[in-house]
């Protein structure tokens, strides 16, 4: 049984999600078209369901559109909703959108795990850049509506220092690696959207997450972070494969998802937000670790195969400043300690 089946273990996610939106004023949103692809994965699927309890809480109307691949699936997985969004089949390759105009769009579509990396490459990068041109191009055509482009801490390239990244931050990324399909093309549809606010006017924001987990992780999410919290809820012991010296912004998915309406609420066209809760930034080793003791398991050492070293981040320092976003009154509400402990707690509840 998936957790989210579960009803208490629902509810308790439910009161996540509010306690991390309590600071978002949605009232634009009332009576507004929203359209979020990507509805099935991580950060999608926690946005639809912010969305959804915050617009039945606050009885705000909000017309919710959740784009998959698989519609049918979304019965599943929104069970509690039923009549509260709106299915239709997306596919990012596809030119085939909602037919009504939209006021808000979180593209959140995207492989987003190191395998997909490693063994497609070439598709990879085309979801990313033909999805986000699609989507700029519907908002183009229909002369309305707001992109929220969810790219990617990896954008930034490497750097030598244990520096933070900021928004205005830009490195090298080999282009004859793979491995670069993911940063590049998140690379090429920002640009994308800059393109497109400057020839077509469409209004656009981009966030560039850290390293977001949570229980709404997918079954073959195949990042470290993912490995760790299955195992973990699983009661097995967590199999580290590298040193885990990599820093990086980790972000419990409901501050991901409330950082990200916040963006939309209150970001300006152009605007790029790094979002991270500087109490959750940390080593893989120490994300580990936390994930370790909140399962009560064990932590231990082997060696990567060929294909899991393929899709393995370039980047050693990976860590992000938000303080631009927290500036404008955002916070992270989700400790690593707290994120590690719900993540494993709602996981084991559908086991």
């Amino acid at each position: 049984m998936e957790w989210y089946k579960n009803r208490a273990a629902y509810v308790t996610y439910l009161s996540d999600l509010r306690y991390a939106g309590a600071q978002l004023d949605l009232s634009s949103f009332e009576d507004k078209s929203v359209f979020v692809s990507g509805a099935n994965g991580l950060i999608g699927s926690c946005i639809a369901d912010m969305l959804l309890c915050l617009s039945h809480d606050k009885n705000l109307n909000i017309n919710i559109i959740l784009g998959a691949r698989r519609p049918e699936s979304l019965k599943d997985r929104f069970q509690y909703w039923k009549g509260k969004y709106v299915p239709f089949q997306y596919d990012a390759m596809a030119s085939d959108l909602p037919s009504e105009d939209l006021d808000f769009v979180f593209h959140c579509a995207s492989n987003a795990h190191p395998r997909a990396y490693a063994e497609q490459p070439v598709e990879t990068a085309m979801t990313n850049v033909l999805g986000t041109s699609n989507l700029l191009s519907k908002l183009a055509n229909d002369g309305h509506g707001r992109l929220i482009y969810v790219s990617s801490s990896e954008v930034y390239g490497r750097r030598s220092s244990s520096d933070l990244y900021s928004e205005d931050d830009c490195f090298p990324i080999d282009s004859l690696d793979p491995r670069s399909c993911y940063p590049l093309s998140k690379r090429m549809s920002e640009n994308l959207c800059a393109g497109f606010a400057s020839e077509y006017k469409v209004d656009s924001v981009i966030v560039r997450p850290g390293h977001i987990y949570g229980p709404t992780q997918t079954p073959y999410d195949s990042r470290a972070h993912a490995q760790f919290a299955r195992a973990a809820a699983e009661g097995r012991a967590i199999v580290m494969k590298s040193a885990g010296s990599q820093f990086r912004s980790y972000c419990y998915m409901a501050d991901c998802s409330s950082a990200m309406i916040f963006a939309a609420l209150h970001g300006k066209n152009g605007d790029v937000f790094n979002i991270s809760n500087p109490d959750s930034d940390c080593t893989i080793a120490q994300l580990a670790s936390a994930f370790a003791k909140a399962g009560g398991v064990d932590l231990i050492h082997e060696q990567a195969d060929e294909v899991e070293k393929r899709g393995y981040a370039r980047m050693d320092n990976s860590a992000v400043d938000s303080s631009k976003l927290r500036g404008l009154g955002w916070t992270g509400k989700f400790s690593l300690e707290l994120g590690s402990r719900r993540t494993v707690e709602l996981l084991r509840s559908g086991i």
